[in-house]
């Protein structure tokens, strides 16, 4: 198994208007390089959400 721990972290958005939210594990190093709005872009991307 890796070094990193993970954490679960909740995003929320939209899809086709309506609102959804999924629940993620985040690597702590990715969580730590990465910016909460970067890791949202790509939840977004990987699950269709509408864009803002």
């Amino acid at each position: 198994m890796g070094v990193c721990s993970h954490s679960k972290v909740t995003y929320y958005g939209r899809k086709n208007g309506k609102k959804v939210q999924k629940t993620v594990r985040i690597c702590n190093c990715c969580g730590a390089m990465m910016s909460d709005e970067e890791i949202l872009e790509q939840v977004s991307e990987c699950l269709g959400w509408d864009s803002e």
